[in-house]
């Protein structure tokens, strides 16, 4: 049980903290897109976090599919919502369009999409594998 809850909280995490972790490689400048001015610090950032738990608490939920040894739902439902995270939020150019923050409601959104389907691909090759995988019998 303590590993379930352990999955759930790191996918959780990784995928809040995605958005600014994938901006990073281009300098301060790029991550400073995604912080908000001074009066709307607070505002902004649960904003941009609200959206980034939806793949999240998709890949979450998906602890709840996982059997021990491996926990492959879990686990490639946060591989397939962080490597969308990543790319997106990578290339996502705020300065670009006045329209570009829309992006920010739809990445996520598309991203638990992924998720769910990297989850129930996840499921299905563990329904696959035999329960004495990994066993010494």
């Amino acid at each position: 049980m303590k590993t379930r809850l352990l999955l759930a909280f790191g996918a959780l995490l990784a995928c809040v903290a995605m958005p600014w972790l994938a901006r990073l490689p281009k300098g301060l400048d790029w991550v400073a897109q995604y912080v908000p001015e001074e009066g709307m610090v607070l505002t902004g950032l649960l904003f941009l976090g609200s959206f980034s738990l939806l793949p999240g608490i998709v890949a979450a939920c998906m602890v709840l599919l996982s059997r021990p040894r491996f926990y492959l739902p879990v686990s490639m439902a946060t591989l397939f919502a962080l490597i969308f995270l990543g790319y997106a939020h990578y290339h996502l150019d705020l300065a670009a369009d006045a329209q570009a923050s829309i992006a920010l409601i739809f990445i996520p959104s598309d991203a638990a999409a992924l998720a769910l389907l990297g989850g129930l691909i996840g499921w299905g090759i563990q329904a696959l594998m035999p329960d004495t995988v990994g066993k010494i019998v």
